[in-house]
């Protein structure tokens, strides 16, 4: 790394100083599952070797990560399955409320799912075994599939987490591309919460059909801190500038056609995910930047139809988004050509 990069790296990471978690107000943990073991029936699963966990919130001894803080926080699970003849089904639960699910119904399957939700200071998440299922999740002190995560996006009370827009009472905090004032930044502290947080997830609960170009309606939401995501459009729009980071998933309900969606960001298509078997399970992820008022979707590859599932209680298909940090094009400076980010003091 060039002195100047990690010069540049030091004056970006000190204008986000008030609005990601830095220092002692850093919440992350990731543990992962260095031997197989059998679980049987709501069975909370624990992840034996902890890659880190500052702010001491995931307990070892319990597989359960408690929040320090409240805030919004950031969760991701994956799971092998090392049966032959049983299927893996895995559930994210806050406290003793379902969150999103993962399955796998073949020989050494693997799936993983994502989601943003809001966390009280103490409130418990953890991933379980589906009740009424038994099946072995695979692992080797050299092969680590299993893993669960999470981080705090940022700190704020429930009042603070509804899911409205939350930039209607700070409009100009922080202005795109600049350090927020002092004066702005001592109202963000007195509030106690990150201003400039923009975070949603949202999940299907219903088995749809998806025709070509289609784009999916993940319909509950489990948090839209920014407003930006559109539940009846299943469109996101960029209540802020910056750079983002995107993940989404997918479960294929067809025994006899490819799943294949596409993640899109106006009429640029960024990734896609695909599932040539029957109840497979497919995610693909995304750091971009997106100016203000741009849009990302998922949507049905052009030629392509097939039926996602989804139930209530099985929620595997999400669209999960937050901002990493606020910045303008001409800061992010990403280069079509060439799909590198620079950073660069003035005129370039």
């Amino acid at each position: 790394m060039s002195p100047i990069t990690v010069f540049l790296s030091v004056v970006l990471a000190a204008c986000l100083v008030n609005g990601a978690p830095t220092g002692n107000n850093i919440v992350a943990f990731s543990a992962g599952l260095t031997h197989t073991i059998s679980v049987t029936s709501g069975e909370v699963i624990t992840f034996d070797k902890v890659f880190t966990n500052i702010g001491g919130g995931y307990d070892l001894t319990s597989g359960q990560f408690k929040a320090p803080k409240s805030g919004i926080y950031a969760f991701t699970i994956h799971g092998y399955d090392a049966n032959v003849d049983k299927a893996m089904w895995i559930e994210l639960k806050k406290n003793s409320e379902l969150l999103v699910s993962i399955s796998g119904y073949d020989s050494h399957s693997s799936a993983g799912n994502s989601v943003i939700v809001y966390l009280s200071a103490g409130e418990n998440v953890y991933v379980q075994a589906r009740p009424n299922q038994s099946f072995s999740l695979f692992g080797k002190a050299d092969q680590v599939y299993a893993t669960f995560s999470g981080y705090m996006i940022g700190e704020m009370d429930r009042s603070q987490s509804d899911s409205y827009n939350l930039f209607n009472q700070f409009p100009n905090f922080p202005a795109a591309g600049k350090c927020p004032s002092s004066t702005v930044s001592q109202t963000f502290n007195d509030h106690h919460s990150n201003k400039h947080v923009v975070a949603f997830a949202a999940g299907l609960t219903h088995t749809s059909t998806g025709n070509s170009g289609d784009t999916v309606r993940f319909d509950k939401i489990f948090t839209n801190i920014g407003g930006g995501y559109d539940q009846s459009t299943g469109v996101f729009t960029a209540p802020k500038s910056g750079i983002y980071k995107f993940d989404f998933h997918a479960y294929d309900a067809n025994t006899d056609r490819a799943m294949w969606l596409e993640l899109v960001k106006n009429t640029e298509l960024l990734v896609s995910l695909a599932g040539f078997n029957s109840h497979s399970s497919a995610g693909n992820s995304v750091i971009i930047f997106v100016g203000q008022g741009e849009s990302v979707f998922v949507k049905v590859r052009q030629t392509q139809s097939f039926t996602l599932f989804g139930q209530k209680n099985q929620v595997y298909g999400t669209f999960v988004g937050h901002l990493i940090g606020e910045m303008d094009m001409a800061q992010s400076d990403v280069s079509p050509m060439t799909g590198s980010n620079h950073f660069f003091f003035g005129q370039h």
